[in-house]
Parts: C-alpha cells; structure tokens; sequence
C-alpha cells in the first residue's frame, strides 16, 4: 500500500459503480503531475477490477510547444482465486540436450564464474531518484538507503545475467537467471 500511496495528494471514494457484471468501489488518486483511477470489487473479494490514468505533458514540435493529453486504461476482468494447478505443472522435464547425469556430471574445463555478493553491501532505494533510476524497489547506489538485510519480511526478485564475451568469435553466450528470495 505504501507504494501505491507513494506521492499522492488527494484520494477521494467516488462512489460505487458497475464494472463489467460486479460492483467496484471507484478511487480517484491525485498526485502532483498526474490523476488515476482504480476501481476494487465489493465484497469479500477485494479485487481491483481497472485501472485508469490519465496526464498532461508539455512536448516540443516544430510549431513550438503542445500540450499532450495521455490516457491509459487497464481492465482485469479474467481472475481466478484458488484455480486447481494440475500436478504435471510442478514435474520438471531436463531438456533434451541435458547431459546424462545432470550438469553436475559436467567436468572442470578451465574456465568459470563465480559471483558472491555481501548482502549488508547492498541497498535498496525506497523512493524514486537517480541513484536507482528512478526506481524504488530496486537496487541504490546510495549509501544511506536501507541495507538489504535490513528490510525484514521483505521478499526481493534477484536477477542477474551474465556474459561470456566473444569467445567463439559469434557474439559469445549469455546466461541468465532470477531467485526469490525472503528476508526474515
């Protein structure tokens, strides 16, 4: 919620009204440069149903400056709460070219990575500003924001990719994976 409340001014119930076949409390969001609109399902499924912000920006063409209005409009109208997965969902197939006995079967060929990462070295930025692009919830450069480790009951999506450069002189290889992980 914290996010989402993040740099707004006003919010204002404007009633109930239809959205598809149910019923939504409709919030209107006011914030410096920009108004949106989120609309959550009545009852016991608190569902947001859609989604709407709309803005101006002042944009330069070749007769000078134009005012430009900007909508967009999300609906989610497809939920499923609690859908049976079926059990072959969580069965893992190794793909064909998997060598027998797994990777772990793989021998040293004289080349590797490692990466390790201290985790009281890592900061997260909490607001938007430049040393995280702008971007809160991702990593700081800064080092007055919050440590990592510091951010209990907390889950972070790590991902990392890495690049093996030109070694077969066809643009090289490139690897790339993600881990939830939970801080408690």
């Amino acid at each position: 919620m914290d996010i989402i409340m993040d740099g707004v001014l006003t919010l204002s119930v404007q009633g109930v009204e239809p959205i598809g076949d149910v019923k939504a409390y409709h919030l209107h969001f006011s914030q410096a440069d920009i108004d949106w609109d989120m609309w959550i399902q009545e009852g016991k499924q608190p569902l947001v149903r859609k989604v709407s912000i709309e803005g101006e920006q002042m944009m330069q063409d070749q007769a000078g400056p134009v005012k430009v209005k900007k909508a967009i409009v999300t609906s989610f109208d497809d939920w499923k709460i609690n859908a049976p997965i079926p059990g072959e969902k969580f069965v893992f197939t190794p793909p064909a070219d998997t060598p027998d006995g797994g990777f772990a079967a793989l021998t040293n060929q004289g080349f590797g990575a490692e990466i390790r990462w201290n985790v009281d070295d890592l900061h997260v930025c909490i607001v938007a500003k430049p040393e995280c692009n702008n971007m809160p919830g991702t990593a700081s450069t800064d080092q007055t924001d919050p440590k990592l480790s510091d951010l209990t009951d907390h889950i972070f999506r790590i991902y990392f990719m890495v690049h093996d450069g030109d070694q077969h002189q066809s643009g090289g290889d490139v690897g790339h994976n993600c881990a939830t992980v939970f801080i408690q």
